[in-house]
């Protein structure tokens, strides 16, 4: 009778020591990727740059410099006569809000509606070049969810700093 106890515990100890030893897995590198185009504003000097090119890695920027510069591994998008910008900011913004009629979207529309809509202006906002908004206020707090859902890779769009609920 003391055997199968004495199994089990043999072998949750047997795998305590093989999970245990096993090495950490180690995350992928970022996908690099190499963007040329005929201009880059470069707004700190406030010069247009001809023939640059901007190495991405994952999400970020590592540089930026003269076309033709081989980066190890890198797969090269050619935008041909393009003029690349850093993103825009937005410092004030209610990515929840319709334009449109105030009364009826209050009377008529709740904010479960706004919430399964806001996905589109979020991405329409970073399609149209806007890499940060400062949102001042939505009912609900559908800009923090919004926020969390983009920061999760769930949604695609802008940073968001978001106020919660608007004062006023």
């Amino acid at each position: 009778m003391l055997r199968t106890p004495l199994l089990s515990a043999a072998a949750l100890i047997a795998a305590v020591t093989v999970v245990g030893t096993q090495a950490p897995t180690t995350p992928p590198a970022p996908k690099v990727t190499v963007l040329r185009a005929a201009r880059v504003i470069d707004v700190e000097r406030g010069e247009v740059l001809p023939g640059q090119q901007v190495v991405v890695e994952g999400t970020t920027v590592r540089s930026v410099g003269p076309a033709g510069t081989a980066v190890a591994g890198a797969t090269v998008v050619d935008l041909g006569d393009a003029t690349l910008l850093p993103g825009l900011i937005d410092c004030h913004t209610h990515i929840t809000g319709e334009p449109g009629n105030y009364y009826e979207t209050l009377l008529r529309r709740t904010p479960i509606d706004a919430a399964i809509t806001v996905h589109d202006r979020a991405r329409r906002t970073l399609m149209a070049g806007v890499t940060s908004i400062r949102d001042l206020g939505s009912s609900e707090f559908i800009d923090v969810a919004l926020r969390n859902a983009i920061t999760r890779g769930n949604v695609v769009g802008p940073r968001i700093q978001a106020a919660g609920l608007a004062i006023g």
